[in-house]
């Protein structure tokens, strides 16, 4: 039950707002960027505030090869269309980019 007005101090205090946004394997699916990171993007509009993504990452989806690869760099032309700051992929045990495709996609995101 708690919101980001919970924790955020004011405009004033804030020089730009930055969200984290996953995409889970229990999804079943890839998320769209919108889908996913379309609310903070918002927040921070309506704060007059930059957006960045503080972590952003995906599993890979049972069965899947190369999907999560497209995912990436979609996500990565999300955040570009969308002007963010930065956007740092969460590379942990359960977003590790160590298929080929995927690791290639992120590569070129840099």
């Amino acid at each position: 039950n708690r919101t980001i007005t919970d924790y955020y101090p004011g405009d004033r205090w804030i020089d730009v707002i930055a969200f984290d946004g996953f995409n889970w394997n229990y999804y079943r699916e890839y998320r769209s960027p919108g889908e996913i990171y379309g609310a903070g993007y918002q927040w921070a509009r309506q704060h007059n505030k930059p957006y960045a993504s503080a972590e952003w990452g995906s599993a890979v989806i049972r069965g899947d090869t190369r999907g999560r690869a497209r995912w990436i760099r979609t996500t990565g032309r999300w955040f570009s269309s969308h002007r963010a700051k930065f956007a740092t992929y969460w590379n942990n045990e359960k977003f590790a980019l160590t298929d080929r495709p995927s690791l290639r996609a992120a590569r070129s995101l840099m």
